[in-house]
């Protein structure tokens, strides 16, 4: 069946200027939900918003009816999750972090065109080598965790 959702996160949830709207939906006996998003904003609200989002995922259920029967899927339990929007994450670099270099980081991860006929294909696989370790220590969604990792 199809479904739609939203989740109200402004104002303490009392208002839809913040928060998740989404719609569910089956293609060839595959669950597909697609949600849009929009998370609280400011330099000093990313815990907030990464609650927002911990608590979109965690508890966002789409009830749906086929026919005369009645379902419930959580968001976690669909075969695909597409999420897109304005999360209002940042990169937090402390003062003195060198920009430039995670830049370049940045840069070198991403394929060579040359190397596969020009088409600059991206994706699971297809990098020259991830960025993810360099900017992990800056990442405003893993917070106190990207900390602890650090070497």
């Amino acid at each position: 069946g199809v479904a739609s959702c939203r989740r109200a996160s402004g104002m303490s949830g009392q208002f839809g200027n913040k928060g998740a709207v989404g719609v569910r939906f089956e293609i060839a006996r595959s669950s597909v939900c697609a949600l849009s998003l929009h998370l609280e904003s400011g330099p000093s609200k990313a815990a907030e918003r990464a609650a927002q989002l911990r608590s979109i995922i965690d508890e966002q259920v789409f009830s749906y009816s086929g026919g005369a029967a009645r379902a419930e899927m959580a968001l976690k339990k669909h075969d695909l999750v597409l999420m897109a929007g304005d999360f209002n994450f940042r990169l937090s670099l402390p003062p003195g972090a060198d920009a430039w270099k995670l830049g370049g980081v940045l840069v070198g991860s991403w394929p060579d065109p040359a190397a596969d006929g020009g088409c600059g294909r991206v994706g699971e696989g297809v990098g020259r080598s991830s960025p993810h370790q360099a900017f992990a220590k800056y990442d405003e969604v893993m917070g106190e965790k990207a900390a602890s990792t650090d070497s």
